[in-house]
């Protein structure tokens, strides 16, 4: 099965974690994200500048379609990044949730997008 999801702002620790409990790859580049099929799991880094801005823009307009999910953390560049993901792609976690109540949030994101969990029961969009 080919799942790719992004994570903007969610602590590395957590998401090694989920990857490595559904068994998706990390990956740290959006060129390593996009290449191949499986299931893959980008760390994104802050945009910081302009340009990065500009770059992750131009990587989702030419990718975005192929991203399964687009899952942030509230940031700087919330707003960015929500701007260029798929409409009913786009999940938000809160950045002041407490470790096991984020591992929660993440884990019904993951196994929603998986189909392990109804969507009824997970979460929406």
């Amino acid at each position: 099965m080919i799942m790719k999801i992004v994570f903007y702002g969610i602590p590395e620790e957590e998401v090694r974690r989920l990857a490595g409990r559904y068994g998706f790859g990390l990956c740290r580049s959006f060129g390593e994200f996009v290449a191949g099929g499986g299931r893959k799991m980008l760390l994104q880094p802050l945009l910081r500048t302009d340009g990065e801005r500009l770059d992750f823009f131009g990587r989702m307009a030419r990718y975005g379609a192929s991203v399964d999910a687009v899952v942030v953390s509230c940031a700087d560049d919330f707003s960015a990044v929500h701007y260029c993901s798929q409409p009913g792609r786009f999940f938000s976690v809160s950045g002041e949730a407490g470790e096991e109540a984020l591992e929660y949030e993440l884990t019904r994101i993951v196994e929603t997008r998986l189909g392990l969990v109804c969507a009824h029961e997970g979460v929406e969009p």
